[in-house]
């Protein structure tokens, strides 16, 4: 393996029916967690699922549905 490709992250695929964290999409995401954040609660972003008092996660089907056609998610 050379320097080029040792040095290049791949980005991991989304899957349907996995849960994500904000750090494992947000390079997918073309703004600021803030941003997101205020897409989530005004409805034009999915919303998170709480997995414990200190754990949010998203469903990977909502996120690839978003990814799909952010202008117009509902």
């Amino acid at each position: 393996m050379n320097s080029t490709q040792s040095s290049q992250k791949s980005t991991p695929t989304i899957h349907p029916e996995g849960l994500y964290r904000w750090d494992e999409f947000a390079d997918r995401i073309p703004f600021s967690r803030e941003t997101w954040r205020k897409r989530v609660l005004a409805g034009k972003a999915p919303a998170a699922k709480l997995v414990s008092r200190a754990c949010t996660a998203w469903k990977g089907e909502d996120i690839l549905a978003w990814l799909n056609n952010p202008d117009s998610y509902k």
